[in-house]
C-alpha cells in the first residue's frame, strides 16, 4: 500500500522521451522527475517512450505492461525487478535480513553508490562491502549485473539484488555469504 505522499508524487506529470532506452535508465529518469524513489534490478528491456505532461502513475503502468515486473515498497523506495522466486524463497530472503544483528543491520543502512555495467557479483558486492563496512562474500554462479544506485541504503540494494538474482544469504561470523538459491527437485 502506498502512502499519501507517494500517491501524490505518482500523480505528477512528467516528460519521458527515449528511443531504445534501457528500462533501468527510463525508471531512473522517472524517479528523478517525479521525486518517487524507484530503484530496479535485472530489467533488460529496451523501449521507445514518448510521454509529455503525463501522470507518473500512467507512464509506469504503460512501460511495465506485460513485462512481469514486480513492484514492492520498502521504506521510502519502490523496488522493481523480474520475479523468479517462489514464495518460500522470498520468505527465506526476508528471514535472512531479519536474522542479522543490529550492528550489521545499521552498517548496511549506509547509503551507497554502485554503478556497474555487466559486472560479476563479486565486483558489485565488494564495492557494497567497502562502502558499508560489512564483509560480503559471493559463492556461486557468475552472472552479469548492471547496477545504477546513487545514495541508496545498502540493505535495500542488497535485498533487491538478492530477489532479482535468486540469492540467499547466510551469516557466518561477521561475514554475510551469498549463494544462489538452488532449484529443489520435485519428488516423483
Amino acid at each position: 500500500m502506498l502512502d499519501k505522499e507517494t500517491r501524490e508524487q505518482l500523480g505528477r506529470p512528467i516528460n519521458i522521451i527515449y528511443k531504445g532506452g534501457m528500462a533501468q535508465h527510463i525508471l531512473a529518469t522517472i524517479s528523478h522527475q517525479s521525486g518517487v524513489k524507484i530503484i530496479s534490478q535485472g530489467l533488460t528491456e529496451r523501449m521507445d517512450t514518448l510521454y509529455k505532461d503525463t501522470p507518473t502513475s500512467l507512464v509506469l503502468k504503460m512501460i511495465s505492461a506485460d513485462k512481469y515486473w514486480t513492484w514492492a515498497k520498502k521504506r521510502e523506495y519502490i523496488l522493481v525487478y523480474k520475479d523468479f522466486l517462489k514464495t518460500a524463497d522470498k520468505a527465506e530472503i526476508e528471514k535472512s535480513f531479519e536474522n542479522l544483528d543490529e550492528s550489521i543491520r545499521s552498517k548496511l543502512q549506509k547509503p551507497v553508490a554502485l554503478v556497474f555495467s555487466k559486472a560479476n557479483p563479486t565486483q558489485v558486492l565488494s564495492q557494497l562491502s567497502s562502502q558499508t563496512g560489512v564483509q560480503i562474500v559471493y559463492q556461486g554462479e557468475i552472472i552479469k549485473i548492471d547496477s545504477l544506485y546513487n545514495q541508496v541504503p545498502g540493505d535495500i540494494v542488497l535485498e533487491l539484488l538478492a530477489k532479482a538474482n535468486k540469492w540467499r544469504m547466510t551469516r557466518e561470523g561477521d561475514v554475510i555469504v551469498i549463494r544462489f538459491i538452488e532449484e529443489k527437485q520435485e519428488a516423483e
